[in-house]
């Protein structure tokens, strides 16, 4: 087995596996590579990261069930809620649920006039519109 990564073209004496496809996209441990250790940290940081936090992958990933090593795929949005502009997360959960959590406390929050509610049967119209948008501001 060479001691030199193929990410750097140096020589390492510590190696990992680098996956090809990240657990948190649904690879598995068949498709991997050896990565010096260093070179497989700093991508899983800078470019993993990034590209599994991205809105659309988690659309992606919520649309079609894709499981991670951290459990069910959930997309997350953060916005106001109107009409009182209240900081808010909203989490869409595999099973077809919406969670609206607030980010800051606030002193009045009237929940007719500031829930996103979609049904089963929604969800995926609303992520397939969701992702359509994305596309069309080039946004990947």
């Amino acid at each position: 087995m060479s001691n030199i990564c193929p990410y750097t073209g140096e020589h390492a004496d510590n190696f990992t596996d680098e996956h090809i496809i990240p657990h948190a996209l649904g690879g598995s441990n068949g498709y991997t590579i050896r990565a010096s250790d260093k070179a497989n940290n700093d991508l899983g940081t800078r470019v993993d990261a990034a590209l599994i936090n991205s809105q659309l992958i988690q659309a992606l990933r919520l649309k079609y069930g894709i499981r991670s090593r951290s459990g069910e795929p959930e997309w997350r949005m953060r916005g106001k809620l109107k009409p009182s502009g209240t900081d808010a997360d909203i989490i869409f959960k595999s099973d077809g649920t919406v969670e609206q959590r607030i980010r800051k406390p606030v002193k009045k929050y009237e929940k007719d006039h500031a829930s996103l509610i979609l049904g089963p049967d929604e969800t995926e119209d609303f992520l397939n519109q969701f992702i359509k948008g994305q596309n069309k501001k080039g946004r990947k």
